[in-house]
């Protein structure tokens, strides 16, 4: 034998021992025998107890790095909490709007204190209201911004849900490798980087580092698991508005972001579950009404056909155009 061949401890074997799907559901099980468990004598051949205890430890670790959950389901945490902030999205943007058309006109020169430089925004206590007139602090958003608030809080609550789902204390947060699966697993749709003018996972992550960040090529979240609310989403995405704003002004084109017009995100209404049933009302768009009644539509999603509320028409044209950051693609 060579060196290379007294290293191996194992032979390969053309054909496992378990087959892929029993490996998945029992490999976290795994555990090194010991005398406790009423065995007489234990012996081990090829490394001593502690070294191959280490060895299996490392190797189930490793395997959850790299193997998913298959059959894991979005819990009531999850269901409670997105639903929640789609009423409050819903409630930011119809603020917007309606502002747009009460706004009174601003000094030129004397910036109103929210907008000033020295401003602490991570103080203000109501993000719809921040002085005597009623502004919101996100007066100045775009589409983008919205965009990103939607990203933040998606990525945030699919971790910390993942987490309390998952009920495994070695599982601290999501392979990069696996966040698209967990995305449309707890979602019903696909998370595409393109739509922000992305092309990877990585990409994504470094545009929104004070939420989500890459640990080792596992995505973890940047925020408390137990935040009081969600409006922290929007206070990030100010400071980012200001700090791109400010780099654009001073000239740094980079700075732009080059998001497709389909990254305008709706008031999603995520899935709820009632009694076995599948309801995911779809999304509207930016002061659109909701319709009163829900109408079963086809979807995409693998899920097959799901009940949705139905959207208004031109919605429905622009849905079929192309896939949106946040909602499903191809609504019939």
């Amino acid at each position: 034998m060579d060196e290379d061949e007294k290293k191996i401890n194992f032979l390969p074997k053309t054909l496992p021992d378990l087959t892929q799907q029993v490996m998945t559901a029992s490999y976290g099980k795994f555990t090194t025998p010991s005398e406790e468990e009423g065995f007489d004598e234990v012996r081990f051949e090829w490394a001593e107890d502690e070294k191959a205890h280490e060895y299996l430890k490392s190797w189930v670790l490793n395997k959850k790095r790299t193997t998913r959950i298959e059959d894991i389901q979005p819990g009531e945490y999850f269901k409670t909490k997105t639903i929640e902030f789609a009423k409050l999205a819903r409630e930011w943007q119809e603020k917007q709007k309606a502002y747009e058309k009460t706004k009174p006109e601003e000094d030129p020169i004397e910036k109103p204190p929210h907008k000033r430089v020295d401003f602490d925004l991570f103080s203000v206590e109501n993000v719809s209201d921040v002085d005597e007139e009623g502004t919101p602090l996100f007066e100045d958003f775009g589409f983008e911004d919205w965009a990103l608030v939607q990203l933040r809080f998606e990525l945030y609550i699919l971790l910390v849900s993942f987490k309390k789902d998952a009920d495994d204390g070695d599982r601290v947060g999501i392979p990069l490798d696996h966040v698209s699966f967990y995305y449309t697993k707890y979602f019903h749709r696909q998370l595409i980087p393109k739509v922000y003018g992305l092309s990877d996972m990585e990409e994504v992550v470094a545009m929104i580092p004070d939420t989500v960040a890459s640990a080792d090529s596992i995505l973890v979240s940047q925020l408390s698991e137990d935040l009081e609310g969600t409006d922290i989403f929007v206070k990030l995405a100010e400071e980012h508005r200001r700090e791109r704003q400010r780099r654009i002004d001073a000239g740094d084109e980079t700075a732009r972001l080059k998001f497709l017009p389909t990254a305008k995100p709706m008031h999603a209404m995520y899935s709820m579950y009632s009694q076995g049933q599948h309801n995911i009302p779809t999304a509207f768009a930016s002061g659109a009404s909701i319709p009163g009644k829900i109408s079963p539509i086809t979807s995409v999603s693998p899920l097959a056909s799901i009940p949705m509320l139905k959207a208004a028409e031109p919605e429905k044209k622009l849905l079929k155009a192309a896939p949106r950051a946040g909602i499903m693609p191809n609504i019939a």
